[in-house]
């Protein structure tokens, strides 16, 4: 504490008194009666707004075994009446004392003596760490430098806590720096809820020390304020979450950050030759060896890392324009290389390379460091206070006129308020402000009156979640003689009160957020010093209150204007292509990055909403694939504004066009009757010029096979595609054999166009080596051999040996009711399947139509059996109403139909299809009896299906019958032949 002109005693650190709450001129939201007499009262401000005493924040419990007892100080202060003395002589000029805590409350003092001032101090005050895992050494113990007089001397918002005081100096409202003065500035003081780390001077006040001397540090070499990250309960607010600040290109886009305000400087003020008798280079008294070390201290990163391996945005800026910088001074190199990451997670080291700088009068260090992730924080809000008027009940001199000295503080923003030397109207104007002779601004207002304030306010961009802290400070002085205290005025608002947004009076009151501060007269005159100086001249329910003050916070948001940009084609179903862009309009205009948008496509039946996020250009462009039906819709697109900015929106017209498809079919080019052989569709977007996109599937959609052919047609459903555009269907194939043409459609639905795809042959083979329709089949004799399936809608018998029937891999020997196998060392593959119930189908009238040809082949009638003699070579379709016979080496290609029943005797035929319908019909018997086909031929090959009313006998030798037996049973009797099915 500053030596002041008066001594006093006070109670205990607990000891508080009580609060006052009264009326104010408005609820919040509401405005304020504003004129010359009393703010006048429409309601009370809430109570929790106000300071409670019963809540005033940290307080260091006193532990005798860790700090200072009266003894040290009385010993260090026996010579002293007025000034300061090392806490530890040793400790020397170049002995500065670290101190980490969290700050309660902070503030310009009543007013300092002039005899060992240069100008004024800024005061704050610190709850010292005590192993908090925040700190730079988590188990660090500060509590040390804390004396029994902290707990003892001084106001009760002191007592538990140690102050650190710096001449300020230089000032944006005084001319100390035209003098040379240039103390701790505006932009670095600490404020209730900050950190503080601090390197100073560790003195003994020895102007105070009834009944014991507090320690406090005294000047300061650092001071690093990290603005709004106190732990501990104070003010409405804990856990508080730090700062917010832009990281990228958009002034408006805030994230949370670490804001740390360093300063370091060689000017500490007439209080380091008072205590050290030490001067500096040229004789200055105000001289403090800054260089004699580098300083290194770590600050948390925020919490909110948006992955594991994101490395934070760091700034590091110069002080605002209004800073005067000492001339002439000197200052380390510091740049990003001085900022790495400390040796725990979540921390920043920082280094200040300071013992580098070659010693000068003027030595300085003036950074702010912002540090945090770019990851938006939409919640931030940005609030103006404006101070309307300034109601001096008491202006604590009499009779002349006061020098009066008002101020306004909210986090890391502390101004002197100018206010009118009265409140009537012909003095609205009336601003008559000067400095006194220790550079402390001040105005000369008429005592009880609402005077008038010049252009007074503060712009707070608020995180969201912590309290909006507002404090108002005001003192009267007249050097030499006395010092005048008017006390404090003080409220916090969230977002419970939605930030205090509307017009306030508060009234002065001796409790703050930290404790009891009276307000008091410091005359040096023997008996006049007095506390409680405004009893009874303020109004009513306020009569103890020194001043009054009538403020607004308003919300502040810059205009945002949205712009829609449709495309010429927007296709259904397809990735969109509309954008958005979010500016600030102006000259030029401001692009608004990482802003949340939404795109409403409605027409009063389908709605849709897209979102997306603006770049750095302020563009944002939807990825959602657009799902609505094809159809004209209203477009809206919106913003729906911030804390920063105000919302937005833009609403077209657009039409969303069909998009086309395009089919394509995948089969074999022969599928097999009686089987399940696989059909898959492709549907997909082409995605032809102007589209840009390439084709891509469609999902979701059903589609149709249709095969078409002279034997019939059948249509097959098949979808609903996949992601990939594709569906596939294995449907039981009982078109009679043939050749079809395989096509697959897309019906246009209320998204696509329709497509169908080319049309391919596709031929249904008659798909067994055998088939019995009703059983049984048989085989004996010997070595015989079955490719592909074999099947039988009742029963099988194997007699004989080394048969080798369908038992490659993949092929079936098929029944229904009995397997019987007698014979030894044959093979096959068996497998119980329920009845297949069809046949397929040949019908003797595809083909005997009366016409002479038929599909181009010639045809034959006879009304009588035919015998083919040896040697005989035929050709074309015969329908013969009547029996066939086939002699030996009878060759050709030819279709064989009869009425009756087909016969073969000899050997060394060679026939094969001449059926132009793909059905590949070699021999067909309308017979019914047990061996309307009786082939008994040696050495013979039959390359076309054998088709039979009633049973197949095959008693050849060493034969091939390729394409297929067809019959109500078959019995195969001969050896060494060869069944094909169909390829």
């Amino acid at each position: 504490m500053h030596p002041k002109s008066r001594g006093w005693t006070l109670p205990s650190a607990l000891m508080v008194a009580g609060l006052v709450i009264g009326a104010i001129a408005a609820p919040m939201g509401r405005a304020a009666t504003i004129g010359n007499g009393n703010p006048s009262p429409s309601a009370d401000e809430l109570a929790v707004t106000l300071p409670d005493p019963n809540h005033i924040g940290p307080v260091a419990d006193y532990d005798g075994d860790v700090m200072q007892h009266n003894s040290v100080g009385d010993d260090a202060c026996s010579f002293e009446i007025a000034g300061w003395e090392m806490a530890n002589p040793s400790d020397g000029e170049f002995g500065a004392r670290r101190l980490e805590g969290e700050v309660v409350i902070a503030h310009p003092p009543h007013g300092d003596a002039v005899i060992n001032h240069h100008s004024e101090d800024y005061n704050f005050f610190v709850v010292p760490d005590n192993h908090n895992p925040v700190a730079s050494d988590p188990n660090a113990d500060y509590r040390y430098l804390l004396a029994e007089g902290n707990y003892q001397t001084g106001e009760p918002k002191e007592h538990g806590r140690i102050e650190v005081e710096n001449e300020y100096g230089a000032l944006p409202w005084n001319d100390a720096g035209e003098d040379g003065y240039f103390g701790i500035p505006p932009w670095v003081w600490p404020a209730t809820g900050d950190r503080a780390i601090v390197e100073g001077y560790w003195i003994y006040d020895c102007g105070h020390g009834d009944p014991g001397y507090r320690s406090e540090i005294h000047p300061a070499w650092m001071v690093a304020t990290i603005r709004n990250t106190m732990g501990y309960l104070i003010a409405r607010g804990s856990a508080r979450r730090g700062w917010v600040a832009p990281l990228g290109s958009d002034d408006a886009s805030y994230s949370r950050v670490t804001k740390v305000d360093v300063w370091i400087s060689s000017f500490g003020g007439e209080a380091v030759e008072d205590s050290l008798d030490e001067l500096g280079p040229n004789g200055e008294d105000w001289w403090q060896p800054v260089n004699s070390r580098d300083y290194d201290f770590d600050i948390p990163l925020p919490p909110n890392k948006p992955s594991p391996d994101a490395q934070p945005v760091i700034q590091i800026l110069d002080p605002a324009g209004t800073y005067w910088r000492p001339p002439g001074a000197v200052s380390p190199s510091f740049g990003a290389a001085n900022i790495t990451p400390a040796t725990r997670d979540g921390y920043l080291h920082v280094h200040i390379p300071f013992s580098s700088v070659p010693t000068e009068p003027y030595m300085l260090f003036a950074k702010t460091i912002i540090a945090g992730w770019d990851v938006p924080a939409p919640e931030v809000q940005h609030l103006r206070i404006t101070v309307n008027r300034w109601f001096v009940y008491e202006d604590m001199e009499d009779p002349d006129e006061a020098e009066y000295s008002p101020w306004a503080q909210s986090g890391d923003q502390n101004i002197f308020v100018r206010i009118s030397d009265g409140g009537e109207d012909d003095e609205a104007g009336d601003f008559n402000c000067d400095s006194d002779s220790n550079y402390m601004p001040y105005c000369e207002p008429d005592n009880e009156e609402n005077s008038y304030v010049d252009n007074a306010s503060i712009d707070r961009f608020i995180n969201g979640f912590d309290p909006l802290i507002v404090q108002f400070r005001a003192k009267e002085e007249d050097n030499p003689d006395e010092n005048d205290d008017a006390g404090f005025a003080m409220q916090a608002f969230t977002a419970a009160e939605d930030w205090g947004v509307g017009t306030h009076v508060v009234y002065q009151s001796d409790d703050t957020f930290a404790g009891e501060y009276k307000d008091f007269n410091g005359s040096q005159v023997p008996g006049m010093a007095q506390d409680d100086q405004c009893e009874g001249e303020g109004p009513d329910g306020h009569p103890d209150s020194c001043f009054a003050v009538t403020y607004t916070i308003s919300r502040i948001t810059d205009p945002t204007t949205t712009t829609t940009t449709a495309p010429a084609h927007q296709y259904a179903q397809d990735p969109n292509s509309f954008t958005a862009k979010v500016v600030t309009p102006g000259s030029p205009e401001k692009p608004r990055r990482l802003l949340p948008l939404t795109f409403t496509f409605t027409n009063g039946t389908n709605t849709q909403v897209l979102h997306a996020t603006t770049n750095n250009s302020g563009v944002a462009a939807p990825t959602d694939l657009l799902t609505l039906p094809a159809g004209t819709y209203t477009l809206t697109v919106a913003f729906a504004g911030n804390g920063l900015l105000a919302a937005s929106s833009d609403t077209d017209t657009v039409t969303i066009e069909r998009d086309f498809t395009s089919t394509a079919l995948e089969v074999e080019p022969t599928v097999r009757w009686g089987h399940q052989d696989p059909f898959t569709v492709t549907l997909l977007e082409p995605n032809d010029p102007p589209q840009t996109q390439g084709p891509l599937p469609i999902p979701g959609k059903n589609l149709t096979i249709t095969l078409t052919g002279t034997l019939g047609s059948q249509t097959y459903a098949v979808g609903p595609t996949g992601s990939d555009g594709k569906a596939t269907i294995t449907p039981l194939m009982t078109l009679p054999p043939g050749n079809y043409t395989a096509t697959a459609c897309f019906a246009q639905d209320a998204w696509f166009l329709a497509s169908c795809s080319t049309g391919q042959t596709v031929k249904v083979t008659f798909g067994f080596s055998s088939f019995a329709t009703g059983g049984p089949i048989n085989f004996s004799g010997g070595s015989n051999t079955a490719t592909g399936d074999l099947h039988s809608e009742g029963s099988v018998l194997i007699s004989g040996n080394s048969h080798v029937l369908s038992a490659a891999t993949g092929e079936r020997f098929e029944y229904v009711t009995t397997f019987s196998d007698i014979g030894t060392n044959n093979h096959y593959n068996k497998f119980q399947v329920p009845p297949l119930g069809i046949a397929p189908s040949y019908l003797r009238s595809t083909y005997c139509t009366g016409a002479s040809t038929f599909m181009g082949v010639p045809v034959t009638y006879s009304v009588q059996s035919v015998t083919f003699k040896n040697d005989q070579v035929i050709s074309g379709i015969y329908c013969v109403t009547g029996d066939i016979k086939i002699q030996s080496r009878v060759s050709g290609t030819v279709v064989l139909l009869a009425t009756g029943s087909i016969t073969t005797s000899g050997g060394n035929q060679m026939l094969e299809t001449a059926d132009p319908t793909g059905a590949d019909v070699l021999l067909l018997s309308g017979a019914t009896d047990v061996k309307a086909i009786s082939i008994q031929s040696t050495d013979a090959t039959f390359k076309g299906v054998i088709v039979s009313a009633g049973g197949v006998s095959l008693g050849s030798k060493s034969s091939t019958f390729d394409s297929g037996v067809l019959g109500t049973q078959v019995l195969v009797s001969g050896s060494n032949n060869l069944l094909k099915a169909p390829q």
